[in-house]
């Protein structure tokens, strides 16, 4: 599919415009960079979507249509005590100032809280009697709730809470600003950690810094930008939000194989005794058509 005449041809340009094919890549870079910044957070979502048509969510659908309207977003806090029952006096005071703390918010972000002591409802309490819970909803769709939850859970650490006493809060929206900071943790962690191991490896096979920094280097504009191309690809289809996890995997991975294959291939032919311009092109007319020759190949293959 790719013959030597298009990869060698682009690597010998490459080769005889360096500062430009730079500048070029600086741009996309920077460009993608901006893009992920405004648009990468409406393009992923945390909520479990089915694809095709299912009964169940053409159900949902009718239901929201014609019944109930758009879903509404709650989640749920749990108020606990080592002690005491919810039917003292110092139980219902905490339940209160806990509730306090949350409406303090505002309804721009958070309505309909009811407790057990406004409407007397048994089955908000536990057969001990020594814990209760209570909805709290949340303004807007799942993306805004889970914006919002986070508010909720600064309000929560804010109030005082008696000793003896212990407030957890659960639900979709705290489970997804969960994921999303888990998410975030890890894909640090796995950049951080990735990097590292690279750079010893490369270091030991190359035995050059230069040599080394350049599949790093590589592997992280392409991880930039995917993420950018994604951001993009999300405001028609909305993605979930480990995608820019899995692209940093397979980026470091894949981005550094490969690179690491055209440098070492580049370096052969320096070895040889060719220059600069003449050892990129056989490099790109070589390892770079492979790598394109692989990606074909797959791709062909998948669609059998």
């Amino acid at each position: 599919m790719f013959g030597a005449f298009s990869t060698e041809r682009i690597a010998r340009g490459s080769a005889s415009h360096p500062w430009l094919v730079i500048l070029a890549w600086v741009i996309l870079l920077v460009s993608a960079g901006a893009v992920s910044n405004a648009l990468f957070a409406d393009a992923v979502t945390s909520e479990f979507n089915l694809i095709g048509e299912h009964e169940s969510k053409t159900a949902k659908e009718l239901l929201e249509d014609r019944l109930r309207g758009p879903r509404q977003f709650s989640d749920i806090i749990i108020v606990r005590s080592e002690t005491i029952t919810v039917d003292d006096p110092a139980f219902r005071q905490t339940v209160e100032a806990v509730v306090a703390g949350v409406q303090a918010l505002g309804s721009d972000l958070v309505k309909d809280i009811e407790t057990f002591y406004d409407n007397g409802k048994e089955f908000q309490v536990s057969d001990n009697r020594q814990a209760t819970f209570f909805q709290v909803g949340l303004v807007g769709d799942l993306s805004t709730a889970q914006t919002n939850v986070g508010e909720v859970h600064h309000a929560l650490d804010q109030i005082a809470v008696p000793a003896g006493f212990e407030v957890f809060i659960t639900g979709q929206s705290t489970l997804g600003e969960e994921f999303t900071v888990t998410a975030e943790e890890d894909l640090v962690k796995g950049e951080t950690v990735g990097i590292l191991i690279a750079i010893v490896i490369l270091t030991i096979v190359f035995g050059a810094v230069a040599a080394m920094i350049l599949p790093i280097v590589l592997a992280i504009m392409a991880i930039v930008i995917a993420v950018g191309m994604a951001a993009l690809v999300g405001q028609v289809f909305e993605l979930n939000l480990f995608v820019q996890n899995i692209i940093t995997m397979i980026g470091l991975a894949v981005g550094i194989d490969y690179s690491l294959f055209i440098v070492s291939r580049f370096r052969e032919e320096r070895k040889k005794g060719l220059e600069v311009r003449e050892a990129v092109a056989v490099a790109g007319g070589t390892a770079s058509r492979a790598v394109l020759d692989r990606k074909s190949t797959r791709l062909n293959s998948s669609h059998d």
